[in-house]
């Protein structure tokens, strides 16, 4: 087996794929770091509604059910509507 060396000050030579991919990751939430806490809180506040009407992924269209219900309490009626239409 070759032994490998550390310089310091470089990047390790047995970085994977996945460091390369990760660091734009980590980039994108160190710069956005509010919106996507925004985002986060938001999704979560919808799951959580969800969860309360009783949500059950298995019905085909209680997602949509959920979300017409959202629209109607917005006073969102026409939305409400159309959802229920399209199914």
């Amino acid at each position: 087996m070759q032994a490998v060396s550390f310089i310091p000050g470089r990047r390790n030579p047995r970085s994977t794929d996945k460091d390369k991919v990760m660091e734009p990751i980590e980039d994108f939430f160190a710069k956005n770091r509010q919106q996507v806490q925004q985002d986060l809180e938001d999704a979560t506040a919808i799951v959580h509604f969800l969860l309360e009407r009783g949500f059950d992924h298995r019905r085909r269209n209680h997602l949509g059910e959920c979300a017409a219900d959202i629209a109607e309490k917005n006073y969102m009626p026409e939305v409400a509507q159309l959802i229920r239409d399209t199914g």
